[in-house]
């Protein structure tokens, strides 16, 4: 280091009011002795008309011999200082400070599009994004900030923050769709359902994903969450009933409906039965959620804890014939395995010589 060189860092120490960070005598000169030719070089080069954030961490930034070794310390000082808030220069200081982003080709642009966010939100979202490493590894990470950016509500961005972080949705087919899909929704409830769904690696995974993710972009918010729980279903994934299901749900005359018309959609033992479109058919024409929710009890009695049990279905409900007849063809399984069970148990009661009771006299 030349006398020079000495001489222009005092001058900058004196000019950016820094001398206070250096609280010992021997502060400075141990931190002087440790800057090499490239973190010297940064931080001549420093030429900031103001500053606008009067903040201690902006100050300790601009002595940081980490980031002084940055190829992009002069840019990111002069991003950092024009920060029209606090908050915001402290995003922008995380990315400035991350080796993820700095190892990045998009770590200006990433930069810029942080200081320009129109809410504190979006630029935490985007920070989020910037440093991390599958988002800055894969091809859609400048497609996917500046969705971020230009998002309509706070909501929207961080549904799309959530997906554009996601390594299941980020390695699949569907992100940049899922995005768009995600980023032109009307309604903050549908954005935050199609996330959890974009972000499902059964549903990526199955050949109902693009179209199970229209419906839902399409449905108010209510009937969206139900068909979430049936687009992220395992057990409806891999039905051949999936696609019908979820047209069902979408349509649902109430939101009581397709609750009703959900629970049948993931229960496994309704999927297996011969009769479960006719099932579900019935359920989406009841005429009110009474008759639907007593036709689910009546389908699925274990997927329905809110419904009282001990009701008597004959006395509180009428179901007509088709659905009488529906219901007792559902149930005809059921009933064959308890017979087939019972006639199990006595087999085994004759092999083994165990009668089940003896007459008070004995056996004549």
């Amino acid at each position: 280091m030349t006398y020079q060189d000495i001489k222009q860092i005092l001058l900058k120490i004196k000019k950016y009011q820094l001398a206070n960070l250096f609280n010992k005598p021997d502060t400075l000169t141990l931190w002087m002795d440790r800057l090499n030719p490239k973190q010297i070089k940064n931080f001549l080069n420093i030429d900031l008309e103001k500053i606008n954030l009067d903040t201690t961490f902006l100050k300790e930034y601009l002595i940081d011999l980490n980031l002084l070794n940055s190829d992009y310390y002069k840019q990111d000082v002069e991003i950092i200082s024009n920060a029209i808030s606090d908050k915001i220069a402290k995003y922008l200081y995380s990315v400035a400070n991350d080796a993820n982003s700095l190892a990045n080709k998009y770590h200006i642009e990433d930069m810029k599009l942080i200081a320009n966010a129109k809410t504190e939100v979006i630029a935490d979202c985007l920070k989020n994004v910037a440093v991390n490493s599958d988002s800055l590894i894969s091809e859609h990470h400048r497609e996917d900030m500046k969705l971020i950016a230009n998002a309509k509500t706070e909501v929207i961005t961080d549904s799309l923050a959530d997906v554009a972080t996601d390594s299941d949705s980020l390695a699949s087919e569907h992100h940049r769709e899922d995005m768009k899909l995600i980023a032109n929704v009307e309604i903050d409830g549908v954005s935050t359902i199609l996330s959890i769904v974009a972000n499902d690696s059964d549903s990526l995974a199955n050949k109902y994903h693009r179209e199970d993710m229209k419906l839902i972009a399409n449905s108010r918010t209510a009937i969206a969450y139900y068909l979430q729980k049936v687009a992220t279903s395992v057990q409806s994934l891999a039905s051949e009933h999936h696609s019908e299901d979820m047209k069902l749900i979408a349509n649902a005359k109430t939101v009581q409906i397709a609750e009703c018309l959900s629970i049948v959609a993931k229960d496994a033992n309704s999927l297996a039965n011969a009769y479960h479109r006719e099932c579900m058919e019935q359920i989406a024409n009841a005429e009110s959620y009474e008759e639907a929710r007593k036709l689910t009890e009546a389908l699925c009695p274990y997927l329905c804890p809110y419904i009282n049990k001990d009701s008597n279905l004959d006395q509180t409900f009428e179901f007509s014939l088709d659905q009488t007849i529906l219901l007792s063809l559902t149930k005809l399984e059921n009933v064959e395995n308890i017979e087939k069970e019972a006639e199990s148990e006595e087999i085994k009661r004759i092999l083994t010589n165990r009668p089940m009771y003896l007459p008070e006299n004995g056996i004549n």
